[in-house]
């Protein structure tokens, strides 16, 4: 075996070692983090009923959702219910978490997943043609970018409502389907024309965000010096942007399109109560405010899940593009 391989082998142990570490240890304080809440689920289920019930019948519901046992036995449930893929029942919903999260994850997706890699791949090409020059069009689209990703997503999505759903009327006001119709493949047109305005103004957010970071990354690699040699032996700007520019800020790329992936869930909180869509976000503020803990478990789960998974195959292409990533982890490992 080449030594190339066995330290390629070596850089990924390292990394999955590290990063089963992290799932455990962030698993723990996500487990935690609702019963250190203020709050309690069954009060919450059952409302003015809680002072009024027989004890017995109290404490039959915390043992049936398992709230009297100790916390390490509840944590040994937790994680041996993740394995089993049985996530418990959601108090707060009347249905297992496992399909609360499945319903609620495929609208989040069907919102995220477009308006991400849209506006992700338009900042990247039009970000690093733009850092190859330097004139007022550029300085213009620099400032509208700051000015947009300045402005709170809330205030952008209202306006687009206003102007596209209220005065032009070609848009829906918001939610993924129209009414009496079921969020299904079959209904994929109708599915696709309400999500036209919640992607766009997602796409615009994670274009300015992107367009900035590529503008900026594009300037600062094309006044390196291996650079202006290259121009002096007569190398086009576009050729100059394939084959050296775009290699060096794909790693900064690749960065921040793993945080964008692994914050899909946790971010599409505003737009998805903007725009009426019953996905994680909404779904993740209901369990917290009825202190659903089963329900904010498994939501974290697929956070946490989501974020190392984007970021560990983010990790694997740096040392893919860049194989000095690797040649360090290895020198790190003999030392």
């Amino acid at each position: 075996m080449s030594p190339r391989i066995t330290m390629y082998r070596r850089f990924l142990l390292a990394k999955i070692f590290r990063y089963v570490a992290t799932f455990f240890i962030v698993l723990f304080i996500c487990f935690m983090i609702p019963r250190l809440m203020p709050g309690d689920l069954i009060e919450n289920i059952l409302g003015l009923d809680y002072y009024s019930l027989p004890q017995e019948e109290i404490d039959r519901m915390y043992r049936e959702f398992g709230l009297d046992r100790s916390l390490p036995e509840q944590f040994f449930d937790y994680v041996k219910s993740i394995f089993t893929i049985n996530l418990g029942y959601s108090a707060s919903m009347g249905l297992p978490v496992t399909r609360v999260i499945s319903e609620a994850l495929l609208k989040t997706m069907a919102l995220m997943l477009p308006g991400v890699l849209i506006g992700s791949i338009l900042a990247l090409i039009v970000g690093v043609k733009s850092g190859m020059y330097d004139n007022k069009v550029t300085k213009s689209m620099m400032s509208v970018a700051v000015i947009v990703h300045s402005t709170p997503v809330f205030i952008v999505g209202m306006f687009a409502i206003l102007i596209f759903s209220y005065h032009l009327g070609v848009l829906p006001f918001g939610h993924l389907t129209s009414i009496g119709t079921d969020f299904s493949f079959e209904n994929l047109p109708d599915i696709i024309y309400h999500l036209i305005l919640p992607v766009g103004v997602l796409s615009v957010f994670v274009f300015t965000s992107y367009f900035i970071l590529m503008m900026n990354a594009t300037r600062q690699i094309s006044n390196e010096f291996f650079i202006t040699v290259n121009r002096a032996h007569g190398l086009g700007e576009q050729a100059l942007v394939d084959k050296h520019v775009s290699r060096n800020v794909m790693p900064q790329f690749i960065s921040m399109f793993a945080i964008s992936i692994g914050g899909i869930i946790s971010g599409s909180m505003v737009i998805e109560t903007l725009f009426s869509i019953n996905g994680m976000g909404v779904q993740l503020y209901k369990a917290v405010m009825s202190s659903d803990y089963l329900l904010m478990q498994g939501i974290f789960l697929v956070m946490i899940l989501f974020t190392l998974i984007c970021n560990f195959i983010a990790e694997l292409l740096y040392a893919y593009l860049d194989p000095r990533i690797a040649d360090s982890g290895e020198m790190n490992h003999e030392r």
